[in-house]
């Protein structure tokens, strides 16, 4: 399940909230939010964390914290204080003797970027009164919209759509106006499903009043009932008849504000998560706020509304005193499944009002925007049994609460916090998942309904560690407050972003990006890093190397080269990553054969240049080459193009391939990775192409090694096989591809979510891929990462072969298949002896 940030506890919380950057800032690659560190050293203090039902940990990662502010947490548990965080300097200071290779002269010692971010209008020809909430109807195409004053609609999800058609109307039902109305809307499941009996169920939480008050604003206390229903959809018109309404939740509200109403079904266990804010008021002066035996606010319930019961769930044990429940069952896996006198459906509890809380597919975290009240806006992640300490606590300052005595459950921080200065209004996001803004790709988009504000949150997700990044200012909309302030976000199938705000005739908006400025050389010529740009000839510094197992990158050819500043060198290692003196300059040049049956005629794509800048300040630039082949520009932003080739019979085909920005280059050049991917031990201990020579004892030769290798044992040094290699065996050529095209991400286990260890360096037993239980399935009858004599029944395979987005690994700028590997892997896995009971296995040689 997913894991809860316990709280730490001392006599003063003297935390600040996180820092912002936007325009100006030098970029760093996954920077510490707004936190600053402490001389050179990265004091890194972590946060433990429980993980649902067994003993795993969730460490979330800070700079600059006081490692004796420590004390027991409701469980008894020592944890360490998230990082005292303040606002974000402007990095180290650029260190004067800072020096480029001879011959580089026009590449900064940091990189700065400034993105120019808007909104512009998703569908023109439709338009909604206060839209509120939207999802796609899965399988239809068709865009859902639910207005706060009770209607529904639906419209085709095209650009040019200019008709929109009604859906369901609860108007003479449902109280709007304020922080009420329907507010979150979810389709089952199976929606769609041929045969299912779950096919056209709607489900829809908004606040029952009949008659509602129209035309006016309602007073705050204005009573109502916080209601959650199942609507039926006509078959063939997919209209549905508000007759059709199943109440399952029907409760007495004593506000119109605090209603929460945020829901969605979760992929992995089918069920029903409702957001529910604590009745309104202020200081939860209605008592719900640290009670699970009263009634269902102040928290996220969790129901399973197909009823399965046996080892699933089980029937209702107990009604809230102010309300009615029914038809559905009780998980029985829910935290509190058992303890007298209480409402089982609580899956987390001490929440004021999460408006929004969306489930991210890729890391399988749940992201809840919290409404603060006087002091703090909270971003949470969901937890089994978490406390989230409202209102005895706003963030990290002390409420007016007492401290609940028992504490129920996880007492759990937040993620984020921020001040009442950077934001009023929380409206929780998404975590970006589409193709079309590769610069927001993995980061949490959120918004402030009172400010415009648009935030997007840099984070990383490790199998016992949530880093959180760098906290970025994407614009100030001018939509805000109460006349047109953004109230949501919405995604479709193709996880693209939508905004919605406030206001009659509002049209949905989605972000673009307009621009980035960097300060950086604006041609390929103007770096100096090649002295004839016509003949790709480099400058005189750069020495030209090969890698043994190279990065796959769509069928491109590549040429690389290295160089380093004068009188520095390298620190060697014979294993993992290399340590490279600041100003070092690593160039990889891009062509490919456009025309296959003329495959010497290359046509240059990019160039790519990563730079060891100031204080390891690490930085990559993108120049992509104009069709004459003459020079090349900077791209600021990501861009994917469509190659027109020509197949080795003369047939014409097409070919996507990503050019990255600034930003993508060190989602792979990241610190777990150690920056430098392919210049290492095991990728240059083989012979030169140039000369025959072992590269590293090339290097050595030219002075470039502090302590380099033994080069009368450089046959005892790790070594890839390339994927032609007929000498070594399909698992060598295999394992040595996972290290070059997965290990970047899949090495280290600190921030990548997913269980295997891709380093060629570690054991095929101790890689935990064999018969290892995938966290997320690609497909249906997919079990294991590696299930041995199935390669069809393997996430791994099947998320190297798809090239469907949210699926496909590796993620970014990856367009093509590579066939050649494919059928090694696939070779490989049926080669495997299958024994579906053993844990590990040992693998059979293939070749």
């Amino acid at each position: 399940m997913i894991p809860a940030l316990s709280r730490w506890q001392r006599g003063s919380y003297g935390r600040r909230s996180c820092g912002l950057r936007s325009r100006g800032l030098r970029s760093r690659g996954l920077r510490s939010c707004g936190l600053r560190s402490r001389g050179a050293a990265l004091a890194a203090f972590a946060l433990l964390v429980a993980c649902g039902q067994d003993s795993t940990r969730l460490l979330v990662e800070s700079r600059d914290s006081d490692p004796s502010a420590r004390s027991a947490t409701s469980s008894g548990e020592q944890v360490e204080p998230i990082a005292d965080a303040g606002v974000a300097d402007s990095g180290p200071p650029v260190d004067a003797a800072f020096r480029l290779p001879e011959g580089i002269a026009q590449l900064p010692a940091q990189l700065e970027l400034a993105a120019d971010w808007r909104l512009v209008e998703a569908f023109p020809g439709v338009s909604f009164d206060d839209p509120v909430a939207l999802i796609e109807a899965p399988g239809t195409g068709q865009l859902l919209v639910s207005e706060r004053e009770g209607k529904l609609f639906a419209f085709e999800n095209r650009a040019d759509v200019s008709e929109k058609r009604l859906l369901l109307d609860l108007s003479d039902r449902n109280q709007g106006e304020n922080d009420s109305g329907v507010l979150g809307i979810a389709c089952h499941p199976e929606f769609g499903k041929p045969g299912s009996p779950s096919a056209r169920y709607l489900y829809v939480h908004y606040a029952f009043r009949e008659p509602p008050i129209v035309g006016r604003t309602p007073p705050s206390n204005t009573p109502t009932r916080s209601r959650l229903s199942r609507f039926t959809l006509n078959a063939e018109t997919l209209v549905a008849d508000p007759a059709s309404e199943l109440v399952l939740i029907d409760q007495r509200d004593q506000s119109v504000w605090h209603q929460g109403g945020a829901l969605f079904f979760h992929p992995a266990d089918g069920f029903l998560y409702l957001s529910v804010g604590d009745e309104g008021g202020a200081n939860c002066q209605y008592d719900n706020c640290q009670r699970i035996d009263k009634d269902l606010f102040s928290g996220v319930l969790r129901i399973d509304v197909d009823q399965r019961g046996g080892e699933i769930s089980h029937p209702i044990v107990r009604q809230p005193e102010t309300g009615v429940t029914q038809g559905y069952f009780i998980p029985n896996d829910n935290p509190f499944v058992g303890q007298p006198g209480v409402l089982e459906e609580f899956y987390a509890l001490g929440l004021r009002n999460v408006h929004r809380m969306t489930h991210d597919p890729v890391d399988d975290l749940v992201w809840m925007g919290e409404v603060g009240q006087e002091g703090r806006e909270e971003l949470n992640v969901l937890a089994r049994g978490a406390n989230y300490q409202w209102n005895t606590f706003e963030g990290s300052l002390r409420s007016r609460g007492a401290l609940p005595d028992p504490i129920i459950g996880i007492w759990t921080d937040p993620v984020l916090e921020l001040t009442r200065q950077q934001a009023l209004s929380l409206i929780g996001g998404y975590v970006y998942r589409g193709q079309r803004l590769p610069a927001l790709q993995g980061k949490y988009v959120f918004a402030d309904f009172s400010r415009g504000t648009i935030f997007a949150l840099s984070y990383q997700r490790g199998v016992n560690q949530l880093h959180i990044g760098e906290l970025e200012i994407l614009m100030t909309a001018e939509f805000r407050n109460r006349q047109d302030g953004i109230t949501s976000f919405g995604v479709d199938a193709a996880q693209e972003l939508y905004v919605l705000t406030l206001g009659s005739d509002a049209k949905l908006q989605r972000l673009e990006l307009a621009g980035t400025e960097l300060n950086a050389p604006r041609t390929l010529s103007e770096t100096g890093v090649f002295r004839d740009l016509g003949r790709r000839e480099p400058a005189d510094s750069l020495v030209a190397y090969d890698v043994r197992t190279p990065l796959w990158s769509d069928g491109a050819e590549k040429s690389r080269w290295a160089a380093l500043p004068p009188n520095e060198a390298i620190t060697f290692a014979p294993t993992g990553p290399w340590q490279f003196p600041d100003g070092s300059v690593f160039v990889k040049h891009f062509a490919m054969a456009l025309d296959e049956r003329e495959p010497d005629q290359l046509t240059p794509l990019e160039t790519r240049i990563l730079v060891a800048g100031a204080e390891q300040s690490y930085y990559g630039l993108t120049y992509r080459w104009n069709p004459e082949g003459t020079e090349a520009e900077l791209v600021t932003d990501a861009v994917t193009e469509t190659l027109e080739l020509l197949d080795r019979d003369g047939t014409p085909r097409t070919q996507s391939y990503f050019f990255p920005g600034p930003r993508d280059c060190m989602t792979c050049h990241n610190p777990e990775a150690g920056r430098v991917l392919g210049v290492r031990t095991a990728q240059l201990n083989g012979p030169a192409s140039s000369t025959g020579q072992n590269q590293l004892a090339e290097w050595a030769e030219r002075g470039w090694f502090h302590d380099g290798p033994d080069l009368d044992e450089l046959d005892s040094y790790p070594r890839l096989s390339p994927l032609d290699d007929e000498s070594a065996s399909v698992e060598e050529r295999v394992r040595s591809y996972w290290d070059a095209n997965c290990s970047l991400c899949h090495g280290v286990q600190t921030t990548i979510r997913a269980t295997w260890d891709a380093r060629h360096e570690t054991p095929l037993e101790q890689q935990r891929v064999l018969l290892a239980p995938a966290l997320n399935g690609a497909e249906d009858g997919a079990e294991y990462l590696i299930e041995p004599g199935a390669p069809e029944r393997s996430v791994l395979y099947q998320r190297n072969a798809t090239l469907q987005a949210d699926l496909r690994m590796p993620p970014l700028g990856s367009n093509r298949r590579d066939e050649v590997y494919l059928e090694l892997l696939e070779r490989w896995i049926s080669s495997l002896p299958a024994a579906p009971d053993s844990p590990t296995l040992e693998a059979r040689p293939a070749r």
